[in-house]
C-alpha cells in the first residue's frame, strides 16, 4: 500500500490543491482542509466530489477506503 504521500503525488492531487504553497490553484489548499472542515467531509468529499457543490470541478477518484484513510492521515500531519 502507498503512503498518503505517494498517494497524493500518484493521483496528481497537487495539479489542483497546493500543500505548503506548492501545487494548483484550482481547489482549496488542503495544509489545514481536515482541521478546517473534518475527516467526515474530507472523507465525503473523496467518495462523492459534488457532495456539497454540484459545480466542483474535482473528479470522483477510483480511491479505495484504504487508499483514502492514507491521505487522510498524511494530510493530518501537516
Amino acid at each position: 500500500t502507498l503512503s498518503g504521500k505517494a498517494l497524493f503525488t500518484k493521483y496528481s492531487c497537487q495539479g489542483c490543491h497546493s500543500i505548503k504553497g506548492k501545487g494548483g490553484s484550482v481547489g482549496p489548499a488542503l495544509d489545514s482542509i481536515v482541521d478546517i472542515k473534518g475527516e467526515a467531509f474530507f472523507i465525503q468529499k473523496l467518495k462523492n466530489p459534488q457532495f456539497n457543490n454540484p459545480s466542483s470541478p474535482m473528479p470522483k477518484m477510483p480511491l479505495s477506503d484504504t487508499e483514502i484513510d492514507g491521505l487522510l492521515d498524511y494530510l493530518k500531519t501537516l
